[in-house]
């Protein structure tokens, strides 16, 4: 089974190695997918807006990277938006829905409001020190502050442009489980629960101790319990990790 990882804005793909090195159980593949705009597609224009930033995702997996077997698809941040939505188009246009869709870090879409996000590309950097997306050290080299704050600038400008409805879907993915850091603040944990209603089954919602980057800070400690999870998954065997609120 193929697991595919999208980033947080502003973020490379290599952030999430750490997948793939972790050999999870069940997945014998972990694809890190580049958006463009950065490293290997440095001269591919950025997306013009969410929507068909999804659309291609969705063609390029179904028509490059799937290849018949089942397969998780991972997001953290901005990446949880585009890995639910990807998902989505997936299941609507080509009758192939992901195994599991595992949300990290991100407020469910009934709760989306555009204008926090051009809010936060405002703020430019300092959204990103708040949010604990930049090592203090990197303050010191302006030029790689500069690219790394342009690359969020341009994730949030797609953000802008995120307009999921207030609504729960009438179909529903399969399947998902939430992760995230107690300490983010980007949104309250008691918002969480609604993400209930974005699936037939949510699994967990899952709490760290941690910021919005809770996975550079514990990441021993979400690989072990990932695993434990997928091995229930896959065995067919109760899963009762669920948190209630």
């Amino acid at each position: 089974m193929k697991m595919i990882c999208f980033c947080h804005a502003g973020g490379l793909s290599y952030y999430y190695t750490f997948l793939q090195k972790a050999q999870l159980y069940g997945i014998g593949d972990v694809i890190l997918y580049e958006y463009p705009g950065r490293a290997s597609k440095t001269q591919v224009p950025h997306y013009k807006d969410f929507a068909s930033g999804a659309q291609s995702i969705a063609e390029e997996l179904q028509h490059s990277i799937l290849s018949g077997e089942d397969y998780i698809l991972f997001g953290h941040s901005f990446g949880a938006f585009m890995a639910y939505e990807t998902a989505n188009l997936l299941m609507q246009n080509y009758q192939n829905p992901p195994r599991l869709v595992i949300i990290s870090g991100q407020k469910p879409p009934c709760t989306v409001d555009p204008e926090h996000y051009r809010c936060c590309e405002k703020e430019g950097a300092e959204f990103l020190r708040k949010l604990g997306g930049i090592p203090e050290h990197l303050w010191e080299y302006p030029e790689a502050l500069r690219y790394f704050t342009e690359l969020c600038r341009a994730d949030l400008r797609v953000l802008q442009t995120y307009a999921p409805s207030a609504d729960y879907p009438e179909q529903k993915l399969p399947a998902g489980i939430v992760l995230y850091g107690n300490a983010d603040i980007e949104f309250r944990p008691a918002e969480l629960v609604h993400w209930n209603g974005y699936f037939e089954t949510l699994y967990a919602i899952k709490e760290f101790k941690g910021t919005h980057f809770y996975l550079n800070e514990k990441k021993k400690e979400v690989l072990s319990w990932l695993n434990g999870f997928l091995n229930e998954m896959l065995c067919q065997t109760p899963v009762t990790t669920k948190e209630v609120y």
